[in-house]
């Protein structure tokens, strides 16, 4: 956040009388002392005043003076296009009088007129003319202005090792000048360089060193920036607190001071901060106290970028609803505004939003339109990140050709680009979409990949995610000792996480692999394991497959009482109506326990009631079982009755 530059003047006098000159001088002194003040309407008033009676006297050097002071609150105003009208009127004064510091005052203007307007290349035709005359007659002052402002247009142009030398001779220049305030700018504009740098140890020196001059002179305003850029570096930094301490400092001096452009800024910083303390309540509550200053400045750029925040947070409070409509909200004003790449973000945004509403055909089309507007602005990561959320959109919807063309193309360029983590995304929807396909071994190898990805970026979740997707397609091709080993890294994971669902997930898993190997005792103590946990976290779901899992040891010890009671227990779990499907499968094992117990009517009963959801659930492969075994035990149950049969298709 940068603050206005003080007002530069050559302060030249003109020859005419003395009480002609002294109200302009005067006059044009006000001004500047309004426009260091920040009050750009005095400011302009005084100084208009002033041009006024300069342009009556003919005073041509006191007109250029008075115009660049005019001009400098126009800028302030972000009235660029006025800014460069008076600058340039000024700069021809000043070539016609033969006046090389005007030029270069005016050329100075001129700089950061084209700077404001991201016209860079002018910017910096403009200053390197300003140094080039300030360095030949000697004016070190002005030099070490330019040369701050040079350092600038690198800065925000990321030429960042161009910008260091440019700030360290203009510091060097103030320091030897004696110029505390100037220096003080220059110190926070080498923080915040070093703070878009990484460097943040140096940004904090910098920028701590800046705060205290601008105390010890009383600045206000720039200590409330100051505040505000060391709160940035703690925000980089992870430490949410001490950024959050920091922006409420900067916060209560713009409050107090009437700032409210600057007090809606800190507070869009301030619930950035709250975000990153998990605190989304107090995120959403800040960014609504912004958006309501926005809305009363007519701020509509503000107010865009409020409401785009305000559904970003909505979204991770899984408030769908409600971050749809800010985001079409803020897509309204960017394209008011004519705002190409914020309005392709709010496209975006508002495109995965409704992918989570489940309304694939909108999402499509918000996506579709915000992939062409990257294209054409050539942002390669906004572009694979929506190649991403396309794949996201058709992959559920099991169109997977185009899901695995959009996944591709992303991971090309996040590859590209060297972006680890969401290559590990993009390479396990892949492989997903292989192993759906039934093509395990390209599953395998994007798996692999994936794993490799996460495991060096030290992320813990993802690879166990991954390590059960390969334990998975291992044990589907009956390799039990590569499963078992995936499994066991995977619980080694979830351990270690503390995530209890996952680890009893896999331990039912592992369980299963010990049955295989008639290993009964190690898979009983396996699925015993997953009981606990599921039952400390009331999972019905997951209790009922470590009750299956438990049964099935009792029956194939022969212990069928223990393994009826199980499975009876675990039907027991599933009394939900959505529930009957996952019913069926156990009535037609518990039905095959109960014969092999000589419990005939019992096993009829299971089997009847399995063969009925199976009808109703078009469920083939239970049908199937059920079918196969409800003859038998009927002919069981029923010797001497040759009259009953069994309706098979």
């Amino acid at each position: 956040m940068s603050s206005p530059k003080a007002i530069p003047s050559l302060g030249l006098e003109s020859s005419s009388d003395h009480s002609e000159r002294r109200s302009p001088e005067l006059l044009r002194q006000l001004g500047t002392l309004y426009g260091n003040g920040y009050d750009s309407s005095k400011a302009l008033k005084a100084f208009t005043e002033a041009l006024n009676i300069y342009t009556e006297l003919g005073n041509k050097a006191g007109r250029a003076d008075v115009l660049c002071g005019v001009a400098s609150m126009h800028l302030v105003r972000s009235e660029s296009d006025v800014a460069i009208r008076h600058y340039q009127e000024a700069l021809n004064i000043w070539t016609e009088l033969g006046s090389k510091e005007g030029r270069a005052l005016a050329l100075y203007g001129l700089g950061d007129a084209h700077s404001h307007r991201d016209a860079f290349d002018t910017a910096v035709a403009h200053y390197s003319e300003a140094l080039a005359i300030f360095t030949e007659v000697g004016l070190s002052a002005g030099r070490a202005g330019t040369l701050s402002s040079l350092g600038e247009v690198h800065r925000l142009r990321e030429e960042f090792d161009s910008a260091v030398p440019r700030y360290t001779e203009a510091l060097q220049i103030y320091t030897e000048l004696g110029l505390e305030k100037p220096r003080a700018h220059v110190l926070h504009s080498l923080g915040d360089l070093h703070r878009h740098c990484n460097e943040h140890d140096q940004a904090e020196l910098r920028l701590s060193e800046a705060l205290s001059t601008y105390t010890e002179l009383g600045d206000t305003v720039n200590r409330a920036h100051a505040f505000i850029s060391i709160g940035e570096v703690h925000c980089l930094r992870n430490q949410f607190d001490q950024a959050l301490e920091q922006y409420c400092k900067g916060l209560d001096i713009y409050t107090a001071l009437g700032n409210q452009k600057n007090q809606a800024d800190a507070l869009c910083r301030i619930a950035f901060a709250h975000r990153g303390c998990s605190e989304f309540d107090r995120e959403l509550l800040r960014l609504s106290e912004a958006l309501d200053i926005f809305i009363k400045l007519g701020d509509k750029l503000g107010r865009a970028k409020a409401l785009y925040r305000l559904g970003d947070v909505h979204c991770l409070r899984d408030e769908l609803d409600q971050a749809a409509r800010r985001f079409s909200e803020a897509l309204d004003i960017y394209t008011e505004l004519g705002e190409k790449a914020r309005r392709a973000d709010a496209l975006y945004g508002l495109g995965d939003v409704l992918r989570l509403l489940n309304e694939p055909d909108q999402a499509t089309l918000r996506l579709s339109e915000a992939l062409d507007t990257y294209i054409e602005l050539g942002d390669k990561a906004a572009r694979a990140n929506t190649l991403r959320a396309l794949g996201d959109v058709h992959c559920p919807r099991n169109e997977l050709d185009q899901a695995l063309s959009y996944y591709s193309k992303a991971l090309g360029i996040y590859m590209e680009l060297e972006e680890k983590s969401s290559q590990g995304y993009v390479l396990g929807c892949l492989a997903l979409i292989h192993n759906v396909r039934g093509e395990t071994d390209l599953a395998m190898q994007q798996y692999s990949a994936a794993l490799d990805v996460y495991t060096e970026l030290g992320n813990n979740l993802r690879p166990a995610y991954i390590l059960r997707e390969i334990a998975k397609i291992h044990h589907l091709r009956n390799e039990l000792d590569a499963a078992f080993r995936r499994w066991s890294e995977a619980l080694d994971l979830y351990t270690e996480l503390g995530s209890k669902a996952d680890r009893a997930c896999v331990l039912c898993n592992l369980g299963d692999i010990y049955q295989d190997w008639k290993e009964l005792e190690k898979a009983a103590l396996q699925y015993s394991e997953a009981l606990d946990l599921y039952t400390e976290l009331d999972d019905k779901g997951g209790r009922c497959a470590a009750l299956c899992g438990l049964a099935e040891i009792h029956h194939l010890r022969g212990e069928n009482c223990n393994a009826i009671k199980l499975y009876s227990e675990a039907l027991n779990t599933l009394n939900e109506p959505g529930d009957k499907g996952r019913r069926g499968p156990i009535l037609a094992t518990l039905a095959k326990v109960h014969q092999s117990q000589g419990e005939y009517d019992q096993a009829v009963a299971n089997c009847t009631a399995a063969l009925q959801i199976s009808l109703e659930s078009g469920e083939n492969d239970l049908r199937v079982n059920a079918l196969q075994v409800l003859p038998e035990v009927l002919r069981l149950a029923h010797p001497n009755d040759e009259t009953i049969t069994v309706p098979i298709e």
